[in-house]
């Protein structure tokens, strides 16, 4: 029989040198792949992989011989830190908050639930799906951090969309300290170009944010992709791979099988559809939905968050502000109803040959045109010239000839009413000018962001701002679709956050409505046209409107008045007024049509207004009931009827659905009942966890241990250079040898110092954020000053260094004052693993031993840490008599005793942590996942069953289906039953003994 492997978590020896275990896997044939970290000199900061048949030597460092040895460092230093270490690298067991709450931001409950709700989960798997600008990033970042605290965030992978890469890369470190390589198209190229042609970029780097494009768009990534194992992966903007036909659908659904832990994020988390909604609750949890179309809150409810502004804004009033909202009326000129009226009175007929009705629908595109600009409506009139040139020119006759003529005759008329509104002058341009003049728009006045749908205007305003305001070509920035790489795109939006960047004035396509922030320097938001949709709305106003903004949002609506027509005012007015009513009371915007994707909501607008609905029917004021929408829009023909409109750019729109259709869900009641039951957040003390620490806070930590380490020979050749400010709780530190050649080329290269300077770690989480805000201002563009606590680089590498204190097999042996001259306390630490190489057991235990006679005996009590910690005095300062223990050799005589009754106490931890939990919980998701793969079989059954009633055969390509997905449920049944067994402790716990106290 093969012997068993290691224990996560101990010490061994292989091949002459120490190691500590980190996780141990099973071979396909036999045997286990061993994980290990360097411990001992030569192999420090080392990682490797050693497998059982080839290494059968490995020694494990037995707990009972450990050898009892003193401290010679002043007031016990050594021995502190050394225990410190220990305390902050055993993992935590619970679901309760541990460090998160610890990072750089003003810390609020709402954000915490995302990290206990996916810690207390079988596996951490959770959609954050709050509303926009309400810190989804934060959230993002205490999950991350929670795990890496458990040992479970080694590697860790973000996935973003590309404008989004560098905000989130410079937040989570600013706030977090969490070092991801950005591979953008740049920094993919600069890493291929460091290691070998045929090594995986992915796993040279342990943690990294890469552009979802970039992945979706090269076989070559995928198949990287598909070689790794991911501790962690998060999806940002997760709505764009909900659609199964998409390519980036097929890459999330590869990513989900490639982690244990998957965090996705999405303000607008579904399409109105339940399939797209089911999609991202299978990449959870491929067992949670057996029908994409008929699933509960039972289902899904623990498998996501959903919060809006109006459930959060009583706890984070200080980092949400109350807009200022105001509509900008402009009368039209005589020109402008001139121009108008024609519009309005088009009537043209469809392109189509098979097709003979007429198109409103073009109607109304050309008016939205014009009431972004003229010059958009002459650009989209051109268009629809050319091709009605296009469709009488053919060689082949039209068969609506004569239609054609006449609507080129009328397209014509109204083409020269539309110049000589242009030649007139807008009256629209001359207020939103006037407006800018009034904020103090030039050269160091505040910063406007302007949204358009058209990119015509965008073009048109660019050269107005020039011309009437005098603006440069580097005080105006341009973002649409077409913005260049996501490398251009970053630095518009960077340079658009930087106090000293000339940039006042960003012009916007709706490309730039989503994933964004633009609120840095900027609280000025104008909308130059309004489109037909509430959720396109919402997101544009989120750009400035969005947590941690330090100044009054003000948003400005352009609105053009006219007398040829009030529908379309109408409408406009109509979403001004429900976006203000969405924004205060609903939270979901989508929710109001039951659509949930903008274009469906324009489309289904225009549609309605063409068939002469009123605006207050088709824009109400309570929620339109499920699929009402939907069912309307349906009715209609594509918008234009194949005659598409150029000249609008919302990037990329959505994927095709695998499955039309809503099914039978209410989803908007569905979040609602979720909603409710998540708005009563559990209070800050009841979600954070105590901590026992020898400390009194990080900066004393730190500074201890580098007065500590300076002639410690762990550091290196070199000197240890670093100073400490005790009124500021600042440290700034030279990198040291080690960690420049081990750690600094695994870091993003805006967070490394240059050649020389050295890093500044600051304790006031105050004082981090400031230094954020202040990066933002200047072409610096990342934070000089760091979070100092134990997640930074160098707190990490100083805690490796500070753990090596003692050799193997070595326990320090303090002479405590606080304790009889008769007295010992042994202080144990325990731990036992599961096959994840998760702790599920992480204890600290005291055992107390007095003298029967002359000879030491244990005592029946165990303590507690907290009571080990009081009872010798180790938060004391500790004085260091300089001799050995007399009772050293009879001390040394009770560690096995110790040891063994520090494993009776672990295994019978285990049994009730079995007993308690962990049958509990595997005999309930047994029985759930029983059910999910009944409820799975019965719908192939049924979908077998319906070819049989009608007599017919099933076709082979349909049987050749079936039997994948029979075949795919029995996998994903097997793998949830391993990971259930795979949950459940196993082997040895291990055990070391951390110090003795014996009385002075």
């Amino acid at each position: 029989m093969a012997p068993e492997p290691p224990p996560p978590g101990s010490r061994v020896r292989i091949r002459g040198e120490e190691w500590a275990v980190e996780k141990v896997l099973p071979l396909p044939l036999g045997g286990h792949a061993v994980h290990v970290q360097g411990m001992s000199e030569l192999v420090r900061h080392h990682q490797a992989i050693f497998l059982t048949p080839l290494d059968p030597d490995m020694v494990l460092l037995a707990p009972e011989d450990t050898t009892l040895v003193g401290d010679g460092s002043p007031g016990y230093r050594q021995t502190a830190l050394y225990l410190e270490t220990l305390l902050r690298r055993t993992p935590p067991v619970h679901d309760q908050i541990a460090i998160g709450h610890r990072g750089a931001l003003d810390v609020m409950a709402y954000q915490l639930v995302p990290a206990r709700q996916s810690l207390g989960s079988l596996r951490p798997r959770i959609l954050i799906a709050d509303g926009t600008g309400l810190g989804k990033t934060v959230e993002v970042g205490i999950i991350l951090s929670e795990l890496i605290k458990r040992g479970r965030g080694r590697r860790i992978l973000v996935v973003a969309i590309r404008s989004m890469l560098a905000q989130l890369q410079r937040e989570l470190w600013a706030r977090f300290t969490l070092p991801l390589v950005r591979l953008d198209s740049e920094g993919l190229r600069r890493v291929q170009a460091k290691i070998p042609a045929n090594r995986n970029p992915f796993s040279y780097f342990d943690r990294c944010i890469v552009s979802m494009d970039t992945l979706k768009n090269s076989g070559l990534y995928r198949s990287w992709l598909e070689q790794i194992r991911w501790d962690v992966i998060v999806v940002d903007e997760c709505h764009n791979v909900a659609n199964r036909g998409s390519q980036r659908g097929a890459l999330a659904r590869l990513l989900a099988h490639q982690c244990d832990a998957l965090v996705l994020t999405s303000a607008t988390p579904h399409n109105g559809r339940p399939e797209s909604f089911a999609n991202l609750m299978r990449m959870l949890d491929p067992t949670s939905v057996a029908n994409p179309r008929a699933f509960t809150k039972e289902d899904v409810a623990h498998l996501f968050v959903r919060r809006f502004k109006k459930d959060v804004e009583h706890e984070a009033a200080g980092q949400l502000r109350d807009r200022e909202v105001a509509s900008l009326e402009v009368t039209a000129s005589a020109e402008e109803e001139a121009a108008l009226a024609a519009l309005h009175a088009l009537d043209l007929s469809t392109l189509g040959r098979k097709q003979s009705r007429q198109d409103p629908l073009v109607r109304w595109s050309l008016v939205k045109a014009f009431l972004s600009s003229p010059e958009a409506c002459l650009e989209s009139l051109a268009h629809r010239i050319a091709q009605t040139d296009k469709a009488l020119n053919d060689d082949e006759p039209h068969p609506r000839a004569g239609s054609l003529r006449e609507d080129r005759a009328r397209l014509g008329e109204v083409e020269a009413l539309v110049a000589a509104a242009l030649a007139r002058g807008s009256g629209k341009l001359a207020r939103l000018l006037a407006e800018l003049r009034g904020l103090g728009v030039g050269k160091k006045g505040p910063r406007v962001v302007i949204f358009s749908e058209r990119l015509r205007t965008l073009d048109m305003l660019a050269e107005a701002l020039k011309t009437e305001i005098g603006l440069s070509e580097a005080q105006i920035g341009v973002f649409t679709a077409d913005t260049g790489n996501d490398v251009a795109q970053r630095e518009l939006v960077e340079s658009f956050g930087h106090e000293d960047s000339p940039l006042r004035v960003l012009l916007c396509s709706d490309a730039a409505s989503e994933g964004v922030n633009l609120h840095h320097q900027c609280h000025d938001l104008v909308h130059y046209d309004v489109p037909w949709s509430l959720i396109r709305l919402t997101q544009r106003n989120g750009r400035i409107d969005r947590f941690g903004q330090q100044e009054t949002p003000r948003i400005r609506y352009l609105v053009t008045k006219s007398q040829a027509s009030t529908a379309d005012q109408q409408v406009v007015d109509r979403l001004i007024d429900k976006e203000k009513e969405v924004e205060r009371q609903l939270g979901d915007p989508g929710a109001l049509l039951g659509l949930y994707e903008a274009e469906s909501e324009e489309a289904f607008l225009t549609r309605g207004i063409a068939r002469g609905e009123r605006p207050e029917a088709l824009l109400p004021d309570a929620p339109l009931g499920a699929g009402i929408a939907e069912q309307a829009l349906g009715e209609g023909s594509a918008a234009g009827g194949g005659d598409e409109v150029p000249g609008s750019d919302a990037g990329e729109g959505p994927a095709e659905e695998e499955e039309a259709g809503g099914g039978g869900i209410d989803l908007l009641a569905l979040f609602a009942e979720v909603q409710a039951e998540q708005a009563a957040t559990p209070s800050l003390e009841s979600l954070v966890a105590d901590r026992t620490s020898l400390f009194a806070s990080e900066y004393e930590l730190v500074v201890a241990g580098l007065r500590h380490l300076e002639r410690h020979p762990v550091v290196g050749p070199e000197p240890l250079a670093w100073q400490a400010d005790d009124a500021t709780g600042a440290v700034t530190i030279v990198a040291p040898e080690p960690f420049r050649r081990h750690r600094e080329g695994f870091l993003p290269r805006e967070a490394v110092p240059g050649v020389g300077q050295p890093y500044r770690l600051v304790m006031g989480r105050e004082l981090v954020a400031t230094k954020l805000r202040s990066a933002l201002d200047q072409e610096g563009r990342w934070p000089d000053w760091h979070l100092l606590w134990e997640q930074h680089p160098i707190v990490e590498w100083l805690f490796d260094a500070l753990g090596a204190a003692y050799a193997r097999g070595e326990a320090p042996l303090l002479r405590m004052g606080t304790l009889g001259p008769n007295e010992a306390v042994f202080l144990v630490q325990a731990m036992l693993f599961n096959r994840e190489s998760e702790a599920v057991v992480a204890r600290w235990m005291g055992f107390e031993a007095a003298d029967v006679g002359s000879t030491p005996r244990l005592l029946e009590a165990t303590l507690e840490l907290p009571e080990v910690v009081a009872r010798v005095g180790l938060r004391d300062e500790m004085v260091n008599p300089g001799k050995p223990s007399e009772r050293q050799k009879a001390l040394q005589a009770l560690v096995p005793e110790v040891v063994r009754r520090a494993r009776e106490q672990v295994v019978g931890d285990r049994k009730a942590h079995v007993k308690e939990s962990l049958l509990k919980d595997a005999r309930q998701e047994t029985r759930r996942l029983e059910a999910w793969a009944a409820a799975s079989l019965a719908l192939i059954d049924e979908r077998a069953a319906g070819w049989t009633r009608r007599g017919a055969r099933i076709p082979r390509h349909l049987e050749q289906r079936i039997q994948q997905e029979r075949e795919e449920i029995a996998r994903v049944k097997k793998n949830h039953q391993s990971l259930l067994t795979a949950l459940q402790a196993q082997g040895e716990p291990y055990l070391r003994l951390a110090a003795v106290f014996a009385g002075a």
